[in-house]
């Protein structure tokens, strides 16, 4: 039975999250009509590490920036860490007095 996302409350675990981010990934790369050689060349990211990233998930933030410059999907990135208004009172707080 599978408990990744019971209903919807995100309980995925990590490498759940990594094959995820890698299928997707896959599928926008074959609707494009790419192959990874040729992403490759458009993106300057070794075939191998592409390879990588499809199979197990795993790849360099600097790859994947760059893949998603090749894939023109850059700006899914910029929105990552937003939080768009979903931090509690207690997490502002807190994110006040951490140094930097």
């Amino acid at each position: 039975m599978d408990f990744s996302d019971i209903g919807g409350f995100g309980l995925a675990s990590h490498e759940d999250v990594k094959m995820g981010i890698a299928k997707r990934f896959t599928q926008l790369r074959k609707a494009k009509s790419l192959s990874r050689s040729e992403l490759s060349r458009r993106s300057a990211v070794a075939y191998a590490s592409i390879a990588r990233f499809e199979k197990i998930g795993e790849i360099s933030l600097n790859s994947l920036v760059a893949l998603c410059f090749a894939l023109e999907v850059q700006d899914d990135l910029t929105n990552i860490f937003s939080s768009d208004g979903r931090l509690t009172l207690e997490e502002l707080e807190r994110s006040k007095g951490v140094k930097k």
